[in-house]
Parts: C-alpha cells; structure tokens; sequence
C-alpha cells in the first residue's frame, strides 16, 4: 500500500462577500471603528473597479 502524501492546510479562499461582512472584517484586522472600516472597504473597491477599467 502506498502511504499518501499530507497535503498543507490551506484556509478556504473567499471569492464573495457582503459590504457588511467586509466591513467587520476589516474592523477585526485593522482594530478601527465602523466608519475607518467603511472608508478602508470603499477605498479597495474603488481600486479594483479602477483595475478592472484598465483590463476592460
């Protein structure tokens, strides 16, 4: 019997998510209120719209 091979844990990738759960996920990593969180969610969604213009 071969022995198999452990493969690395790797956390599941998230591809969606809700401006509210962006929101308190940001407010958790960067330990900032809910408008420096608001501000921080927005500013990345204006990069990568602005990164999808460019491709586009």
């Amino acid at each position: 019997m071969k022995e198999k091979k452990k493969r690395p844990y790797l956390p599941p990738k998230v591809k969606e998510m809700s401006l509210a759960q962006a929101k308190e996920l940001v407010k958790d990593l960067a330990n900032c209120n809910d408008s420096e969180a608001k501000k921080i969610v927005e500013s990345l969604h204006r990069e990568r719209d602005e990164q999808y213009r460019k491709v586009g």
